[in-house]
């Protein structure tokens, strides 16, 4: 039977400051536009019909929103000129073809900037080859070309970001075989039962970071200065490889607060899902900023999940998961060591490392089971895989 020992916490959050006293800026992540949301097997969960997207800019600029670029980021961070008034950065992730096609004429209209973020190996395939994209395999026409990228770039509209060369994936990240975002995961060696060392995950975001970045240079004859983690995952050693290879701002997807100018090494954004009514996008980001709503934070004992048995210990995370799910948690604190007599002391951890025997390597298959694309956000001390 399953015990969970489960402390919750509801917390008010206080009154946040002005957007100009902090220099604070909303940021909208889009992917695909296209008008044809019923092909392809069903309707894309983060595609916005072209219609939608005239209407999302409209609202911005009757309500007194101002689109902003990059180099407006780096001019109030650096204290030469402030944001204006109600800051908005548009930002379209992976590189389609619709930037061209569907959103390049609105940016002219309207005259506004906008971040569009490339994954250098999709672009480097024959036109008549497959992009691998998530469960599928999607034409190369789908997506930008060369050219196109170049003649957005001219336009003075348009500032390309990397969104890595090979890590928008999954990698296989636990025993229990999940896969987990590349950028963010140590990988699990199922033959060897072991993690990459931090020496090879270095290495491998390392070269990865670099080959994009060169790649976009040569085609565009600059480097990119921003990075967009892929699925939003990162961590804080992804952050400073990145920082290394000429990218210091890098943006992911937390929506729980707004970034500011002297937040840009990991910028949340917030994610604009398949074709809502304006009135729910305008509610969830653009809706009153000095109350947030309660937070509901759950404690989670490793030791009452925990079995000898791996079976049980499956059922028991379902459990778990049922629970959280039933009381509307929305954060969760992992006490991933092992204290099973109760004494106060870690006796064993639930991940391995170089300093106790570990119990089960149950932490990371617990960790990624709250990710937020399951509808549950963790506290950053639990952003990263395990290390070894």
């Amino acid at each position: 039977m399953l015990r969970l020992c489960c402390v919750v916490l509801f917390l008010l959050v206080l009154p946040a400051s002005s957007l100009a006293a902090e220099q604070s800026f909303y940021a909208l992540c889009y992917h695909e536009v296209r008008d044809d949301t019923l092909d392809r097997g069903g309707p894309d969960r983060f595609a916005v019909s072209t219609d939608k997207l005239i209407t999302h800019f409209t609202w911005l600029r009757a309500h007194g929103y101002h689109p902003i670029g990059v180099e407006d980021l780096i001019a109030a961070r650096d204290g030469r000129k402030p944001l204006p008034a109600k800051p908005v950065l548009l930002t379209f992730d992976d590189g389609y073809a619709s930037v061209y096609t569907h959103v390049y004429p609105l940016l002219k209209l309207f005259r506004y900037p906008a971040l569009v973020a490339l994954v250098g190996s999709w672009l480097e395939i024959g036109p008549e080859a497959q992009v691998p994209y998530g469960d599928e395999r999607v034409p190369r026409s789908r997506f930008l070309s060369w050219d196109q990228i170049r003649e957005l770039q001219s336009s003075g509209l348009v500032e390309f970001a990397s969104h890595t060369h090979d890590l928008h994936k999954g990698v296989l990240g636990n025993p229990q075989g999940n896969l987990l975002p590349a950028a963010g995961a140590r990988i699990y060696d199922p033959e060897t039962r072991r993690y990459e060392t931090d020496a090879q995950y270095r290495q491998r975001i390392r070269a990865d970071l670099k080959t994009n970045s060169d790649l976009m240079a040569r085609e565009l004859g600059k480097h990119p200065r921003v990075l967009v983690w892929p699925y939003g995952r990162y961590n804080q050693v992804a952050v400073d490889l990145a920082r290394a290879e000429g990218m210091p701002i890098t943006f992911t997807t937390a929506e729980d607060s707004l970034p500011h100018v002297h937040g840009l090494a990991a910028a949340g954004r917030f994610l604009i899902d398949a074709d809502a009514p304006i009135a729910d996008l305008v509610d969830r980001i653009f809706g009153p900023q000095t109350r947030k709503p309660p937070l509901r934070v759950a404690q989670v004992d490793l030791d009452y999940l925990y079995d000898p048995d791996p079976a049980q210990r499956e059922r028991n995370l379902g459990l778990l998961l049922d629970r959280i799910k039933a009381m509307q948690i929305s954060t969760v604190f992992l006490q991933a060591f092992a204290d099973p007599d109760g004494d106060g002391t870690a006796s064993a951890l639930y991940f391995p490392n170089r300093h106790l025997p570990m119990r089960a390597d149950l932490f990371n298959r617990v960790a990624w089971q709250y990710t937020p694309a399951r509808g549950y956000r963790f506290s950053p001390g639990c952003r990263c895989s395990p290390s070894t």
